[in-house]
């Protein structure tokens, strides 16, 4: 099965990171219709501030990158530092990206 990693935008006020985090479950729902595994760090690690900090939560989230068939990048990944941060992590690891078309 090929498993694909969903990058972009989280961070912002609570609507806005809600927003995010559907879209992000919105796609993953896609691909996991499609016959994918999906990785969506959106609604892994949703609201889950705290538990962790965000440089842990983002070398984390690079690990699971590295196992990946392919990264997915969601429209608005530029205004994401974490997500810019993973398309720089999947380029060094020769891992495959898509970017969703941003409309």
């Amino acid at each position: 099965m090929t498993v694909v990693y969903l990058s972009g935008p989280y961070s912002g006020n609570f609507f806005r990171r809600c927003l995010n985090i559907w879209r992000a479950w919105k796609k993953a729902r896609t691909y996991w219709s499609e016959g994918f595994a999906v990785i969506c760090p959106h609604t892994n690690a949703g609201f889950m501030e705290g538990a962790a900090t965000y440089a842990e939560f983002l070398a984390g989230d690079v690990e699971i990158l590295k196992r990946c068939d392919f990264a997915y990048m969601l429209k608005g990944w530029r205004d994401s530092n974490g997500a810019m941060r993973e398309r720089q992590a999947a380029e060094f690891y020769g891992i495959p990206i898509l970017y969703e078309e941003d409309k």
